[in-house]
């Protein structure tokens, strides 16, 4: 007995309206024992090189509208044929349709022929029903649009919105550490990215991990002011942050910073009362400091900033470079 199964439909090809200038895509839904075969075919001529199981039309015109599409599908045990869907295409309407691409400027008219620059500037621009057609690029920004109008991808071009910005002006500092400076948040929301990786602030214990965190365990003495830990560093860890797991709650963790430092030892604020014995520093607890400054760092892959001078700090990981060996130019870092 064959358990093959002949193609079978769950989804026809539906109708489709577009503007002059415009593509639209016709997609069928299909079950059966594969390879499935396709071949689209528009007012009953195959079309070729359209044997997938969705096809998108060429720009199209005033006269491709009424045109009718169906799509034919096969495998070895059996063939049927689509019900036909329709195109229908509208005229362009001048002014509802903005244009933007990476080569643009904000000051032309945003026309196809000349775009604006930024998505934003069109957002802002468009009213209520109007559409910005966005080409195909990255656009470094973040999109805060008018009420009521649609940004899109110009004919499935491959858009990519990034609200990060490159840092670029990199010079080494020393030995493997780079630094550049930047304009960044008062508080502690920058993030950092080498490609697509995220980088962690620089931190003690060092890790570069976000997810398993290399922890300190706090020793005899500790009390809710104060951690004591002969393995501290002999650094100056006041305004520093400090993170701690400890406590009766195995979830409870807070953060909080540190008042004063001594040797083995390190004052904390952290500006909560009531919460222990659940949440709670104490002897055995666990606990890990963090700060925006070179003086935490002793591994590279860390990013570090130094607040008074806005300036960030990177330390290579992984084998990588901040430069690249043979061109000397700044790898993608942003934030």
């Amino acid at each position: 007995m064959d358990c093959r199964l002949a193609p079978y439909i769950t989804g026809q090809p539906s109708n489709q309206t577009v503007a002059v200038g415009e593509r639209a895509i016709f997609t069928v839904a299909a079950t059966g024992s594969g390879p499935i075969s396709y071949q689209w075919l528009k007012n009953g001529t195959a079309i070729a090189g359209a044997n997938q199981a969705s096809y998108i039309t060429p720009v199209v015109a005033a006269a491709d509208s009424g045109s009718s599409f169906s799509v034919a599908l096969s495998n070895p045990i059996g063939s049927l044929s689509s019900s036909p869907a329709s195109l229908t295409v509208n005229p362009s309407v001048t002014g509802s349709l903005w244009f933007v691409a990476p080569n643009g400027d904000d000051s032309n008219p945003g026309t196809i022929d000349q775009p604006y620059q930024t998505i934003q500037h069109c957002a802002t621009t468009a009213t209520a029903g109007s559409t910005c057609e966005v080409r195909a690029g990255t656009y470094r920004e973040t999109v805060t649009p008018n009420s009521g109008i649609t940004i899109t991808a110009y004919n499935f071009e491959t858009v990519i919105v990034d609200g990060s910005d490159p840092v670029t002006g990199w010079s080494l500092y020393q030995g493997s550490i780079y630094k550049a400076s930047v304009s960044l948040s008062a508080d502690d929301t920058n993030q950092v990215f080498v490609g697509s990786d995220m980088m962690t602030e620089a931190r003690w214990p060092n890790g570069d991990d976000l997810f398993q965190v290399n922890w300190a365990k706090a020793q005899g003495g500790t009390n809710p002011g104060q951690i004591v830990d002969l393995n501290l560093p002999a650094l100056n860890w006041t305004g520093a942050k400090i993170h701690l797991w400890s406590g009766v709650d195995p979830f409870g963790n807070q953060t909080g910073t540190v008042t004063a430092s001594g040797s083995g030892r390190i004052s904390i604020d952290v500006s909560q009362t009531g919460t222990c014995p659940a949440i709670c520093p104490t002897a055995g607890g666990y606990y890990y400091l963090f700060w925006h400054s070179r003086r935490t760092r002793r591994r590279t892959g860390m990013v570090l900033r130094r607040r008074r001078e806005d300036t960030v700090f990177y330390g290579p990981w992984r084998g990588r470079s901040q430069y690249n060996r043979r061109s000397r130019q700044a790898a993608p870092v942003c934030l």
